[in-house]
């Protein structure tokens, strides 16, 4: 799989030709995965249907495991996840940290912070 290289701020990279920069391999799985947790459910025009439900989830307590659950079925949305699970490692002051561990079709495990 390719997708479009982005940047610390989300935004698209250029390649040393000025052309935009892809990605492909453990890296664009990575930067997917972690698409797919930022993705709001609706927020995708042509696909409404594809995101993490977070008007459920954002300003309500909601179980951990349930956040770790939409969580890890986003990471499983991205073509070429084969596993994955969501740990959440703090959960202080209305602040979620953790990360996605997910397996790709080649094997190789890699991980997303949150």
């Amino acid at each position: 799989m390719k997708s479009f290289l982005l940047d610390k701020n989300w935004d698209l990279m250029l390649d040393g030709l000025g052309d935009i920069a892809i990605t492909e391999g453990a890296y664009e799985y990575a930067q997917s995965v972690a698409n797919a947790a930022r993705t709001f459910y609706g927020e995708v025009y042509y696909q409404n249907t594809i995101g993490v439900p977070y008007k459920n989830i954002l300003g309500k307590q909601v179980p951990l495991s349930y956040l770790a659950l939409q969580l890890k079925q986003a990471a499983l949305s991205v073509t070429g996840v084969v596993a994955a699970k969501c740990i959440i490692d703090d959960a202080k002051q209305r602040k979620v940290s953790g990360r996605i561990i997910f397996i790709d079709e080649n094997g190789a495990e890699n991980n997303v912070n949150f």
